[in-house]
């Protein structure tokens, strides 16, 4: 099994600050070292106010959020959404990079 680096994610105030559970994710081309180029955004469906959004690494995503194990190397472009019939699972979805 591939290790997982130590780089780093975004994730909205929403779960930085107040616990909110993780809804959906996008994984951009990282723009520097220790980036992974991985956004976290919570269920709240609101605009996130300029920032709000804190770095956090893949680590504390994962013990955040355990159900991302294994999700978190995938490609960039992919998009994850929580499955609806299923909290516990994510959907993953390729996504076309301009």
């Amino acid at each position: 099994m591939k290790r997982l680096g130590v780089g780093s994610a975004w994730v909205c105030g929403h779960i930085a600050r107040e616990g909110a559970p993780i809804g959906t994710g996008f994984r951009d081309p990282p723009v520097g070292a220790g980036d992974s180029g991985w956004h976290f955004l919570c269920q709240g469906g609101g605009e996130e106010p300029e920032g709000t959004q804190r770095p956090w690494s893949l680590p504390e995503v994962l013990a955040f959020e355990p159900s991302l194990q294994g999700l978190l190397e995938s490609p960039v472009g992919t998009a994850l959404v929580r499955d609806p019939q299923s909290p516990g699972q994510w959907l993953a979805l390729q996504q076309g990079l301009p």
